[in-house]
């Protein structure tokens, strides 16, 4: 009788949210939360960083985070091997949003670019990952389309000591913006008035978490609603550069980790 894994069959891959604890930079607790293989905890490469600030918010409470990340990633959109990506989660009791932008700063110079990860399943020929695991390097920058996007860094934070309660928002911070060149090139629109003549250093603006959220689609100014995190990530996605030939072929070496 036959058993196992047949050539020319496709193996049937069950899908869970794995929840992950590290520490941060400093030592601090975080989570990273991403959907994968049942069995094998691989984070995925491409990421965004979720700040909570609230003192009440609870880095040892993952199904709490697991539920986050469903949430956000809800609908048909995210549930596709094209755009897949993890959320690394961060908590800074009473911090404020510089606080947030200067933690992800410090944490993106200590990790580095999430390609050193790519780098190494392309010349690690081992059918498991060598060293002590750690977690994959950050996104470079988020702009991949100079047109559609400004700035290079993005995280978005939370207030709220229960992020399923209220209006389910948070906000979003940009930052690194393009040079005052690429801008008028790409992406100034000569017609609107609206567009400033220098992009601000920081540009914020409140999310909701998916589009069943209480307040999704409120006006929020003259032609502008609150929009969709999860839509908002997955369109910022840049698909075939997420890593994703990478991250496959370290799982089918049986990488469980970085």
């Amino acid at each position: 009788m036959a058993s196992g894994f047949q050539p020319g069959i496709p193996r049937i891959r069950t899908r869970k949210t794995h929840v992950v604890a590290f520490q941060d930079h400093a030592g601090n607790p975080a989570l990273t939360v991403f959907r994968g293989e049942q069995g094998n905890p691989l984070p995925r490469l491409y990421s965004y960083s979720i700040y909570f600030t609230h003192p009440e918010a609870d880095p040892s409470d993952t199904d709490s985070a697991r539920k986050l990340y469903e949430t956000i990633t809800q609908g048909p959109r995210c549930n596709t091997n094209s755009v897949v990506f993890r959320l690394d989660l961060y908590f800074i009791p009473n911090g404020s949003q510089d606080d947030c932008v200067r933690h992800y700063r410090t944490e993106k110079n200590a990790r580095g670019d999430f390609k050193v990860q790519i780098d190494a399943v392309v010349r690690d020929g081992t059918s498991k990952s060598s060293g002590e695991p750690k977690m994959p390097g950050l996104v470079s920058s988020y702009i991949y389309d100079k047109v559609a996007h400004r700035y290079h860094s993005l995280i978005y934070v939370s207030g709220e000591a229960n992020w399923q309660t209220g209006d389910q928002t948070m906000v979003r911070i940009e930052f690194d913006p393009l040079s005052k060149e690429e801008y008028e090139k790409f992406s100034k629109d000569p017609g609107d008035p609206r567009d400033p003549s220098e992009l601000p250093e920081t540009h914020i603006e409140v999310e909701a978490l998916n589009d069943s959220s209480p307040r999704f689609g409120r006006e929020t100014g003259p032609g502008r609603s609150v929009g969709s995190m999860g839509y908002e990530m997955w369109d910022r996605a840049p698909r075939e550069h997420m890593g994703e030939e990478a991250w496959e072929e370290a799982r089918d070496k049986g990488w469980t980790s970085w």
